[in-house]
């Protein structure tokens, strides 16, 4: 008898491990955006109330989409809801033959140089140019796709 109540508690407990690691495999990893209309609202739900509002042109996490709304968790960890529109997926990139220049626009005028390998954020590429956010020259800028890995 002691047996068959060992043997069921392992089965139990392994039957909870399980479950869990199933659970904590389908968890959502945040994906980072930059909010690029500010002010932008974050919603309770998908066009209702204003929980909060993203007032400069920040990073933010977002888990999923439905229906042109993503979630976040912006407005003080509560989660919230934002319109695709407000936001730009990011991408982090590792600069991968420095000096790199940062320009104004693509194969323009050089904003600043990147003297280091570092990581940079980076989004919406198009024609071979990365934009970059304006943290990195003080304003935005633009890096060739061959002088940047993407993670």
């Amino acid at each position: 008898m002691e047996t068959l109540r060992k043997i069921s508690i392992s089965l139990l407990t392994s039957a909870v491990f399980s479950l869990l690691n199933f659970k904590l495999a389908q968890a959502q990893m945040p994906t980072f955006a930059l909010v690029i209309d500010p002010p932008s609202h974050i919603r309770s739900y998908p066009n209702g109330p204003v929980l909060c509002t993203v007032e400069n042109s920040v990073n933010i996490n977002l888990f999923e989409l439905s229906k042109g709304w993503y979630k976040t968790d912006q407005c003080q960890g509560h989660i919230g809801y934002i319109h695709s529109s407000q936001v730009l997926i990011v991408k982090v990139g590792l600069i991968i033959d420095p000096p790199s220049n940062i320009r104004k626009y693509p194969n323009g005028p050089t904003l600043c140089t990147i003297a280091d390998r570092e990581q940079i954020d980076v989004y919406d590429l198009k024609d071979g140019w990365y934009k970059v956010p304006s943290i990195v020259c003080n304003r935005p800028g633009y890096i060739h796709k061959s002088q940047i890995l993407i993670k």
